[in-house]
């Protein structure tokens, strides 16, 4: 026998052997993985079934305790945390853990509410699960003038604010009232409050991002507590050499991006939708109707209105 044909035999049956040798460890790593998720499923339910013994337990036990206590529980708390006895140091510590124990079963009952009210050896009123726990949010600390002054440029760093809106954060935070006006008029001399550039800023960007029209960004602009005469000032140099028109058709082109608006808009419904969408971005009501009308021959149909839309 030829040297190569007995070479080429021996690598062939190198390979086949390999082969299977793969297909046999790819077989125990199926079963392995196999046999590994049905134990996981198993401690699963075996863990749902423990949880359920443990909450009916608990249920056990709470109906064991007396029903106009629970159906109070700040009763509860009152009882257990106010008068203590002198009888010791551990009488006195198991007096301060009891509340913590009855907030815990106040909690469980909130969370699943599966009280049979039709039991009469179960006294707790229905209404326990629409109790909220009478937790007192922690009062924010009031601010002094020096500690008022750097949380104001704090809060200008992460954001641009108007005066209005800056002012009605410090009035949350001011130890005394009169340190306001001393904390604007620093902010103001400094440069970091001006409600003329936030109102040109504000204008441009809504404009050049969103596409909106002038009415849409003058209402923003009061709801953020700009002056009507600064905002009104603003928005018209920023849309003074604006064609409105242009606007619109930018603005629906944009927001009905690969969409025919001539097949779109032909639909009632989708005309009507895009109306109101032109409204709510504070288009007049003539130019929108105006531009529809490129795309939809039944623009003539729809009632114009003087209102802006929120």
């Amino acid at each position: 026998m030829a040297p190569a044909l007995l070479y080429r035999r021996i690598l062939v049956s190198a390979c086949y052997g390999i082969s299977i040798s793969l297909l046999a460890c790819f077989h125990c790593i199926r079963k392995t993985l196999a046999m590994l998720g049905e134990r996981v499923l198993a401690l699963v339910e075996q863990v749902r079934r423990l949880a359920a013994q443990v909450r009916r337990l608990l249920l056990q036990i709470v109906a064991r305790i007396d029903g106009p206590v629970l159906n109070q529980p700040a009763g509860l708390f009152a009882r257990f945390g106010g008068e203590q006895e002198t009888d010791g140091d551990s009488d006195a510590q198991s007096e301060k853990e009891v509340p913590q124990f009855a907030i815990v079963f106040h909690v469980i009952f909130l969370s699943y509410g599966t009280v049979d009210c039709a039991r009469p050896n179960l006294r707790i009123s229905c209404q326990l699960r629409d109790l909220s726990l009478q937790t007192s949010a922690r009062p924010k600390k009031l601010l002094d003038r020096d500690q008022l002054s750097e949380y104001a440029q704090r809060v200008l760093a992460m954001r641009a604010l108007s005066i209005g809106e800056l002012k009605q954060k410090l009035r949350l935070r001011a130890q005394v009232e009169a340190d306001i006006d001393s904390v604007l008029s620093m902010l103001k001399q400094a440069g970091a409050l001006n409600d003329r550039k936030f109102a040109d800023s504000y204008a441009t960007a809504r404009k050049s991002n969103q596409g909106f029209g002038q009415h849409r960004v003058l209402r923003d602009l009061m709801v953020k507590k700009v002056p009507s005469t600064v905002a009104k000032e603003a928005v018209r140099e920023v849309y003074e050499n604006t064609d409105e028109a242009d606007l619109i058709g930018q603005f629906l082109e944009r927001k009905y991006r690969g969409k025919d608006l001539k097949v779109f808009l032909e639909e009632e419904k989708n005309l009507a939708s895009a109306y109101r969408r032109l409204r709510t971005a504070g288009f007049s009501s003539t130019n929108s109707i105006k531009v529809l009308k490129r795309y939809a021959s039944r623009a003539d149909e729809i009632q114009e209105d003087d209102s802006v839309e929120d």
